[in-house]
């Protein structure tokens, strides 16, 4: 990329010598500590959704820029973006980042950028995100695969972005929300330029490492959960062959060596699954994997395909060990029994299993707390997650808390203390097994 010229205001705002046609019309921010600030391990990931925004236009339509992939600071990170020059700085937004991107955007405003705000919590929030962040000039609300052609194209231009289908802008009253229906034609994510050598999670065998969505939506119901309500509950995706021939990409072509794929559910459709697995090992690529899966949906072919196929772990959501909040709070749809039929047939199989528990739902007490950490002590999961409760936005249980709760983390009001105090319990009553790893 060139060099940019530019000159400075008295309002401090950043104006380039160059004209409109000569800068970059959109970069896509992952800011400082996206990932690495909401973990324990400080996990890095790449972030999957700009790269596949990206990856509708051209390089000089778009970049990616991954400042936590870099492990730079926020002024690192603005000198960077001042550099550049773009029209306009692209973030995605979720529940947990809402004061990580105040804190990058407001000076980036200053400095003379406009603010283009998706993800999560603007598609399922985009008034109140507007509302909460005031300063940004666009939200949008869906996936915006579609649009992306004509966003940068009006950026090149210089014109505003109001009027594209699924754009909010502060002079909105109502959006529509954008959704992809036909995978046929919609390209894998664009991964180059990113640092690749950054990505790892304690979950990971081998590096480089990527993550990967096969398919959006996830039919099921748990309470806890915005996904069904954000990507629908119709599962839509590539095709097996589509799928095969990116990672064939990735490994011979980016040198990848471990993928996570972070489908929903990557194992909801057996026959899929079997044919991916088919695919991998026909075409001979080299890697090792973990997914996201039920442990209720594990059978013998499930877990036998995926072993033969590179699969070393799979994440398993038990949630509770206490019945009565799975049948009630949670409205899992499975017994304890299944979850530990399943989670026993991966080991059979030599896949690891990262078991995660929500901690802190409504009605836990003291007995559904044991409740867990006797489950976990009956599978013994190689890995584990005691994860606090958050009332994310327009999950079911959501409806029970109030707005406070929502921008504090914190489902159950008061009890912020007594359910990190059962937390810290839990993990410090498994540190010393030879199991159960810390997994995030």
């Amino acid at each position: 990329m060139q060099a940019r010229e530019f000159c400075q205001t008295d309002s401090n705002r950043v104006v380039s010598t160059k004209s409109v046609m000569e800068r970059l019309p959109l970069l896509l921010l992952q800011p400082p500590g996206a990932c690495r600030e909401f973990t324990r391990s400080g996990s890095c990931y790449p972030p999957l959704g700009l790269c596949q925004l990206a990856a509708m236009v051209s390089e000089e339509e778009c970049v990616v820029f991954d400042a936590d992939g870099l492990n730079i600071s926020v002024e690192e990170t603005i000198a960077h973006i001042v550099s550049v020059n773009p029209m306009a700085v692209g973030l995605t937004l979720t529940t947990y980042t809402f004061e990580m991107v105040e804190k990058i955007t407001l000076p980036l405003v200053e400095a003379g950028f406009d603010i283009l705000i998706g993800g999560p919590q603007a598609t399922l929030d985009p008034k109140g995100t507007m509302e909460r962040l005031p300063h940004v000039r666009w939200v949008f609300c869906g996936e915006a695969e579609e649009q992306m052609q004509e966003i940068v194209d009006r950026l090149a231009e210089g014109n505003d972005l109001a009027g594209i289908s699924g754009i909010l802008s502060k002079y909105d009253s109502e959006v529509d929300r954008q959704q992809i229906d036909d995978f046929s034609e919609l390209p894998f994510p664009r991964y180059e330029g990113l640092p690749l050598e950054a990505y790892w999670c304690p979950d990971a065998q081998s590096s480089p490492m990527v993550t990967v969505m096969t398919a959006r939506g996830c039919p099921h119901r748990c309470g806890f959960c915005s996904s069904p309500a954000l990507l629908g509950r119709k599962v839509r995706g590539w095709s097996v062959e589509q799928v095969l021939d990116h990672l064939e990409y990735l490994v011979n072509e980016l040198n990848i060596k471990e993928i996570s794929f972070v489908d929903d559910v990557f194992t909801i459709n057996r026959k899929r699954l079997v044919a991916l697995c088919k695919g991998i090992l026909e075409r001979n690529l080299e890697f090792t994997w973990f997914c996201n899966s039920r442990a209720d949906q594990v059978n013998e072919t499930v877990a036998k395909f995926s072993s033969e196929a590179g699969c070393h772990q799979m994440y398993l959501g038990f949630e509770s060990g206490d019945q009565r909040i799975l049948d009630d709070v949670v409205r899992k749809d499975a017994t304890l029994e299944d979850l530990i039929k399943g989670a026993d047939l991966l080991k059979q199989h030599g896949i690891n299993r990262s078991v995660g528990f929500v901690i802190g739902l409504p009605t836990e007490n003291e007995a559904s707390v044991q409740a867990s950490l006797e489950l976990a002590f009956r599978v013994k999961p190689e890995r584990i997650q005691f994860t606090r409760w958050t009332p994310l936005v327009a999950s079911p249980l959501a409806e029970l808390v109030s707005t406070t709760s929502h921008k504090t983390f914190h489902g159950r009001e008061g009890m912020k203390d007594e359910i990190d105090q059962w937390i810290q319990r839990l993990y410090d009553s498994v540190e010393s097994e030879p199991w159960g790893a810390a997994s995030w």
